[in-house]
């Protein structure tokens, strides 16, 4: 009786969060329809920031840093080729804006401070969340920030934590198909963020709140289901998450439903599930002989910079142990056999407890330590195992 009234709490709990989500996404159909501002925004207009504006980045997006009362921000706008559509409702700075407010709070959500339209251009302004955990071109293995190896050698349990808790705030509604490890930021408190959001997912309810508002599909990704006679009827999903046409670093793998996968006549639609396949490749406990024989390399999954450079870092060998156990879990290649990430983060919870870990030093809760990185970890896989180097250099 305990547990049936403990499951009808959690079901109240989680339609109450979801309907919160709706609602808030709701806010920003409102702006773009007839320019309401959402009592959440602090920023309003450009006069709203203070200090000198500092160009970053001008190609997809113009994107700058500045200071709103004393903190820093980082400002996004359009494109300096900017899309037709990008600035309307349904559009490439719509969604970016629903999925900031839509998950306003969770964790690895960046703070949305507000936004404005001047000349017919949307402007937004979120809190900095810190560094790039790393840097990379396609194909090519990933350059990992000192910051970010660090944390996963001193405190890699709190890391995988973040990072599954990240993946947990936006997975449920959201696809990220533009997988790079430059979307992933670490913060002087060890909070992981993704700062450019992802895909809403066709068959979710904010997907369809999406639809029954704008009339359109467009710039979501379809993860409705389809008949199929072979995997050639089944789409895959963008090449940087699918690892089509070698784009992904070695040692990336997809999750079958990315690739396009027909199982008992039916496409396999990507879900939450399929991220968690992308946080994890398999590893063995005797994981150095087998990399000396080659087969490691046959067996490696998907980003190798997630969980399993955290698990590779990792000095305790309980901790190693443990962080492998739950990549391989998460491996399965059917999705109903993964674990969900509020499963993972229990576990992560639960070993963690039990083996009575605390943060190093100048490490973890709260403490400061180094997230603009004045140098890079440069990690490359090869027969024999992980090589690594310091590279100097700024992101």
């Amino acid at each position: 009786m305990k547990k049936r009234v403990v499951s009808l709490a959690l079901l109240v709990a989680h339609a109450t969060a979801a309907d919160e989500m709706l609602a808030r996404a709701a806010t920003i159909d409102a702006f773009f329809k007839n320019a309401t501002t959402p009592a959440t925004w602090s920023v309003r207009s450009r006069s709203d920031l203070t200090g000198p504006i500092t160009e970053i980045y001008d190609k997809a997006k113009r994107v700058s840093r500045a200071h709103v009362k004393g903190r820093r921000v980082v400002v996004k706008a359009g494109g300096r080729h900017g899309l037709s559509n990008e600035n309307r409702g349904a559009g490439v700075l719509y969604f970016e804006l629903l999925y900031l407010e839509a998950l306003r709070g969770a964790p690895g959500i960046p703070e949305l401070l507000g936004a404005w339209v001047e000349d017919g251009n949307v402007t937004y302004v979120v809190r900095d969340c810190g560094q790039a955990i790393g840097a990379g071109t396609s194909g090519k293995p990933s350059i990992l920030s000192t910051a970010y190896a660090r944390r996963a050698e001193h405190s890699p349990l709190e890391l995988a934590r973040a990072l599954i808790a990240c993946f947990q705030s936006f997975a449920a509604n959201f696809l990220l198909d533009d997988f790079r490890v430059t979307q992933f930021t670490l913060d002087g408190k060890g909070h992981i963020y993704l700062v450019d959001g992802p895909k809403v997912l066709h068959k979710s309810s904010l997907g369809d709140q999406v639809y029954d508002v704008w009339h359109t599909r467009h710039n979501q990704e379809d993860n409705t289901v389809r008949n199929c006679a072979s995997d050639g009827d089944c789409p895959a999903t963008h090449r940087l998450h699918s690892c089509l046409d070698n784009v992904c670093e070695p040692g990336s793998l997809p999750a079958p439903e990315a690739t396009g996968t027909c199982r008992e006549k039916v496409c396999m639609p990507v879900s939450e599930k399929t991220h968690v396949f992308d946080a994890r490749q398999p590893v063995s406990n005797n994981a150095a002989s087998m990399a000396c024989s080659g087969v490691i390399s046959a067996q490696v999954s998907n980003r190798p910079w997630l969980l399993p450079f955290v698990a590779d870092r990792a000095r305790d060998w309980k901790t190693k142990k443990f962080l492998r156990s739950l990549i391989g879990e998460a491996n399965r290649t059917l999705p109903e056999d993964r674990p969900s990430f509020a499963e993972l983060v229990h576990r992560i919870d639960v070993f963690q407890r039990s083996h009575n870990f605390t943060a190093a030093p100048g490490v973890g809760g709260g403490a400061s330590f180094e997230t603009a990185a004045v140098a890079t970890t440069s990690c490359a896989h090869g027969r024999r195992g992980r090589k690594c180097r310091a590279k100097s250099g700024h992101h």
